[in-house]
């Protein structure tokens, strides 16, 4: 029993072996790889098998069926482009194969017809076939003229170069030539088919030579038929806006953008003197963008970023290139997706928005890699257009706080480099976003607001770590005019006192670093600020004046320290003077709390306040 019960355990573990065996095998896809070989080897097993049971005769039958399916089955299962690089070879191999299947239908055909056709049946199947292959072609050309100028007026009449192309579009010239040779051909038969004479007899059947011309010109008659199918196919498939912009791209390279940059530059004006307009191979692709975002077509116009993206860093990390070329065409790609960011802006497309902004981040990221830092402005100026046209839309919140973390993420790369007046221009960028979003007109939660407030503080330790004075006094005065700005608008009133809370905080923040730093020119910027939000807020919120009040005490305790034993043109003691006169002027806008004064009565005791 124990034999038997390790015998039946050890084959129970064999099968669940190969059915885990299996199933990695389909699930790694060498399922995919593997099956046309497996197909080819079970066919040739196939035959032979029927080549030992069925008469010489029938084997040929199923020799050619077999070649019929295997063409069908390599033509819509095997992708040409993984064998094959080039889209022309691709075609004429897809062709080859079309006209394999019209030559093996052509012999069936044959085989279960007669073997000879009359004179006259034999002129009206030339004349209809060459009819119809006039009447289809006039057809087709018509009908391609008319996709053609639906797909220029709906992207752009730049696509009607991809329909010109022999290269990207070989379809369609393919099937006029097969058109215009069975067209030719079919003529040339009615002209010369006649019937046999043998001495003093006419047969009215044709000659036997002249048979194996019109299966000829049946067999191209249905390879131009299998050809028509295939061009409508391909032409359908190419409007789709992603083909569309994947066919243009092949037309991006350094050489193209470098000649539309020149051509620019001389006024469009070429080596010989004539005005030329200029072949722009990126502008098509914005083209089509632009047709997709008014259809709202999300997919098509991330796709189309991605190509363009994928595009530009191909161009900038080649090492062939020099950098004032890698630079022009840089600021060229980035002109060409801050459009697409502020129609997708205007268009409330959110996640077209939050594509452009991290398609922007990526060229950004791989120019700062590169060494390449002149185009990074334009890259921040792109992004602050981005995140402050978002800002003044309801739905587009995510879009602006997505657009203030990428330019965190340059400005943080930008520190590291030690490029100060990037920086600059990324905390500035940041700060006017904030500023821009706080209008009476919006009384939404103030998410961004604290999000902007909590980088600007993160900016402000970094480069006052760093010792960077200007660039502190940068963040310092953005998160001033954000606290005012918060202040004067009277319709934000629900969160006014936690958003005050918070610059404070921050400002308090960049304080301690500066003066673990020994920093004494920040410690003025962040003092005054304080005083002034707390004199702004008296007004409106006096509870507000005694925060600021506090931490302008808790400043002054911290230079305290600082200020003893020490000369008096010391700078140190004239920012404890400046602290106490700060502390002093919002002192002067708290008013003292009331004392209640008992006065007795005989019925009762009023109380009455004095101050």
């Amino acid at each position: 029993m124990l034999r038997g019960s390790n015998l039946e355990n050890l084959l129970r573990n064999n099968i669940h072996g190969i059915k885990t065996t299996k199933s990695q095998f389909y699930l790694n896809g060498n399922f995919d790889k593997k099956y046309p070989l497996l197909v080819i080897k079970a066919y040739l097993l196939m035959m032979i098998i029927m080549f030992f049971s069925v008469a010489y005769n029938r084997f040929i039958y199923f020799v050619l069926i077999g070649i019929l399916l295997l063409s069908i089955f390599i033509i819509f299962k095997i992708r040409l482009d993984h064998i094959f690089k080039t889209k022309l070879t691709q075609k004429v191999v897809h062709y080859i194969l079309l006209l394999v299947i019209a030559g093996v239908i052509t012999y069936f055909f044959k085989e279960l017809t007669y073997y000879h056709t009359d004179v006259d049946s034999a002129g009206y199947f030339i004349s209809l076939i060459v009819q119809s292959e006039a009447a289809i072609i006039a057809i087709v050309v018509t009908l391609s003229l008319v996709a053609v100028q639906q797909a220029s007026s709906s992207y752009s009449a730049r696509v009607i170069n991809i329909f010109k192309d022999r290269r990207r579009n070989p379809d369609f010239f393919i099937l006029m030539i097969t058109y215009a040779i069975c067209i030719i051909y079919g003529a040339y038969l009615a002209k010369i088919i006649k019937t046999p004479n043998l001495g003093n007899q006419i047969y009215t059947i044709v000659d036997p030579s002249f048979e194996t011309y019109i299966w000829i010109l049946y067999a191209s008659f249905i390879f131009s038929l299998l050809a028509l199918g295939s061009y409508i196919l391909d032409t359908l498939e190419m409007f789709k806006p992603s083909i569309l912009i994947k066919l243009l791209s092949e037309n991006i390279s350094r050489e193209a953008i470098e000649s539309a940059i020149k051509l620019e530059n001389s006024n469009n004006v070429d080596e010989r003197g004539e005005i030329q307009p200029v072949n722009d191979t990126i502008q098509p692709i914005i083209d089509v963008l632009q047709g997709s975002m008014m259809a709202y077509d999300y997919e098509t116009t991330k796709y189309g970023l991605r190509i363009v993206e994928n595009k530009a860093i191909q161009i900038l990390k080649d090492k062939n290139h020099d950098l004032t070329c890698k630079e022009a065409i840089a600021n060229r790609v980035i002109d060409y997706i801050k459009i697409v960011g502020i129609i997708a802006v205007r268009q409330e497309m959110e996640r077209t928005a939050i594509d452009a902004s991290h398609t922007l981040f990526n060229i950004g990221k791989v120019l700062i890699e590169e060494g390449l830092h002149n185009p990074i402005p334009l890259i921040i100026d792109s992004l602050k257009k981005i995140g402050r046209d978002s800002s003044t839309k309801d739905n587009l919140l995510d879009s602006s706080v997505q657009t203030i973390d990428n330019l965190q993420k340059i400005g943080k790369m930008m520190i590291e480099n030690n490029e100060k007046n990037i920086v600059k221009k990324t905390i500035n960028s940041i700060g006017e976003i904030g500023i821009g979003y706080i209008t009476p007109q919006y009384n939404e939660p103030p998410v961004l607001i604290e999000h902007i407030i909590k980088i600007l503080k993160e900016f402000g330790e970094e480069v006052t770590e760093k010792k960077w004075g200007i660039e502190t006094g940068v963040v310092i005065t953005n998160l001033g005019t954000i606290g005012l700005k918060i202040i004067e608008n009277e319709r934000i009133t629900g969160d006014i006192e936690n958003l005050e809370r918070r610059v404070l905080i921050s400002l308090y923040s960049i304080f301690e670093v500066a003066i673990d730093q020994d920093l004494e020119n920040p410690v003025y910027g962040i003092t005054s600020t304080i005083r002034n939000i707390g004199v702004k807020a008296s007004d409106k919120n006096p509870s507000l004046v005694k925060e600021a009040k506090v931490y302008l005490g808790y400043i002054h305790t911290a230079l305290s320290p600082r200020c003893l034993d020490v000369v008096p043109e010391n700078l140190w003691i004239k920012l404890c003077k400046h602290t106490s006169r700060c502390e002093k002027d919002l002192e002067n806008l708290i008013e003292p709390i009331p004392k209640p004064v008992l006065f007795p009565n005989s019925e009762s005791f009023k109380i009455i306040f004095r101050y």
